[in-house]
């Protein structure tokens, strides 16, 4: 305790030396009001107090310890008129106050871990904040409504049974009086959807489900051989279409993970949703079919609910290819013409762009990362695949910069075995028909890529010796793009080049995507990491050397000895 009430004090001893500034500042653009920024996702900040020339002198100005008890911490932070919103594992709710380097509230969520089955760690990407309400979706696949202010609960609405593997895992997305949120959970063979929830009453407006019914058009597609551009799927159709009857029901359990926040587009009254794999992820033989709408891009009427278009990436997918990273939108040139589009950074290593009016594919970019036996099928005795399942773009927040017009990924190269191992589902139980294993010996890299998504060229790129990526990436108008690795390295790079500008070393793994806001005539840099949050600016009174110092503390001061979870 006194060591928090340390960290806590040297927060408040940075930060209480600046000017008092007035609401005026707090307009558009000082703050950082939701998850991708906007509802476009791009994660631009039009903020330039930071620019290429000064960012060399970034400086850590502060420290806020939260612990999250050895697990992984992927929040990205809600900024509002200097209050800062956060989540930590297990869906416990901060909100800190940066007037006072206080906590204005907490809220600790309970979940009984014996009624929960999770796939990938209790992960939680953020809050929504919308009026006098901060709205938090849980583990134990629950939404809930709190009050702004004091962080008392408003409402709370289950969506699903956490027993059988649903889960929720991203940000909601707030638009209207609706909040939105989806199902994490296919690794243990559930039925994916997407839910709209009325922000007042916490009543549900309507719900898509990822997995078609026989009633609503079916899973099965078209039953492609090759993908729009090509690729060969190597199916083999007819045993496929011969075991359709052996297997009438499943979709009842075909997977379609929603992990990350959606995006939305105001004028088309459209929301965009990317869709993760079918289950089981790696036995193919008892889902036949294309697999609707796993591992695709939808478009759905907000009002309603109902499907728009798709854009199924990687139908039958047999790698774990989802749709995992943020859809982004952007306007992009078509010949002459800028277009509206929606871009998504896959983990097959291609980034994908298309005309987000009609879902028509505009470009395929270059490969991000090697590619090795790309879908091929997984055996008994094991073929290597690059990407491998943890491989190209994950969950890593991507961004696009509407100055560089180009689209920044995160994207990793880690080649696995897929082994052919199936099983019967069981309740509560990983439903996946084979395994997806990384060799020591061939232990990848990460990679940072600049990429127009006008060409599909590779503008630049950058490789860091990191090998697990999950953090994102954050552009300004002062162009400077910032990244984590999650050894604990921050970076700044010259977004039109990629030339590192400035790094920072906090000690602690970091594996959240960066944010910035003003406060006080002060542009901020925030990374969230394993053990709270860490603020960088350019220094006032306070020696760089002091500072550099008492952040290191801090980040020591904060660890502790915990079990992950």
């Amino acid at each position: 305790m006194e060591s928090m009430k340390k960290q806590v004090f040297t927060l408040i001893s940075f930060l209480a030396g600046l000017a008092l500034f007035s609401n005026a500042l707090f307009a558009e653009g000082h703050n950082w009001p939701m998850s991708g920024y906007d509802h476009s996702n791009q994660r631009f900040s039009p903020l330039d107090q930071i620019t290429v020339e000064n960012a060399g002198d970034l400086k850590a100005v502060g420290f806020y310890p939260a612990s999250t008890k050895g697990a992984r911490q992927q929040t990205t932070p809600v900024v509002i008129d200097g209050v800062i919103y956060f989540t930590v594992p297990n869906n416990h709710a901060i909100a800190l106050d940066m007037n006072t380097g206080k906590t204005l509230w907490s809220y600790d969520y309970e979940i009984d871990w014996k009624e929960t089955a999770l796939c990938c760690g209790t992960l939680n990407r953020g809050l929504a904040v919308k009026g006098d309400k901060v709205f938090l979706a849980t583990l134990n696949s629950n939404v809930i409504a709190l009050d702004r202010k004091t962080g008392k609960e408003l409402w709370k609405t289950n969506t699903a049974n956490p027993a059988e593997g649903y889960s929720i895992t991203m940000a909601p997305l707030v638009v209207g009086n609706k909040v939105i949120v989806g199902s994490a959970g296919g690794e243990y063979g559930i039925r994916g959807f997407i839910d709209a929830y009325d922000t007042e009453t916490g009543k549900k407006i309507w719900r898509f489900w990822t997995i078609p019914s026989p009633e609503e058009g079916g899973w099965y597609g078209d039953w492609v051989a090759k993908t729009e551009l090509g690729d060969d799927l190597h199916r083999d159709i007819e045993k496929e279409k011969a075991n359709k009857d052996k297997y009438p029901d499943a979709w009842k359990t075909g997977g379609g993970s929603v992990w990350t926040t959606p995006s939305y587009d105001q004028q088309l009254g459209l929301l965009y949703v990317g869709v993760g794999n079918p289950s089981p992820n790696v036995d193919d033989s008892v889902r036949p079919g294309d697999n609707l709408y796993t591992n695709s891009i939808v478009a759905l009427d907000l009002e309603t609910g109902k499907l728009k278009w798709y854009y199924q990436i990687t139908p039958h997918d047999r790698w774990d290819y989802d749709v995992a990273s943020p859809l982004v939108l952007h306007d992009v040139n078509v010949d002459g013409q800028k277009v509206a589009a929606v871009s998504h950074a896959s983990k097959s290593g291609w980034l994908y762009t298309l005309n987000r009016e009609t879902g028509k594919l505009i470009k395929r970019s270059d490969n991000f990362v090697p590619q090795k036996n790309l879908f091929a099928n997984p055996t008994k005795d094991g073929v290597n695949i690059a990407p491998g399942a943890r491989g190209g773009a994950n969950w890593a927040a991507p961004s696009f910069s509407p100055e560089t017009e180009l689209f920044y990924v995160l994207a990793l190269h880690l080649p696995m075995d897929f082994t052919l191992v199936p099983a019967e589902k069981e309740a509560g139980v990983e439903y996946l028909g084979g395994e997806m294993i990384e060799k020591e010996s061939e232990i990848g890299y990460g990679v940072v890529s600049a990429i127009s998504p006008e060409n599909g060229k590779i503008v630049w790129e950058k490789k860091e010796k990191s090998w697990i990526w999950t953090g994102g990436i954050l552009t300004t108008a002062g162009g400077v793009l910032f990244y984590p690795e999650p050894t604990g390295v921050v970076h700044a790079l010259n977004a039109k080049t990629g030339e590192e500008l400035w790094k920072h070393e906090t000690h602690v793994n970091i594996d959240a995507a960066p944010v910035t806001f003003m406060f006080k005539d002060k542009q901020f840099v925030v990374f969230s990491s394993t053990k709270g949050l860490h603020f960088f600016a350019f220094p006032d009174e306070v020696s760089p050397e002091e500072m550099e110092k008492e952040t290191t503390e801090n980040a020591e001061n904060g660890k502790e000895e915990a079990k992950p979870e």
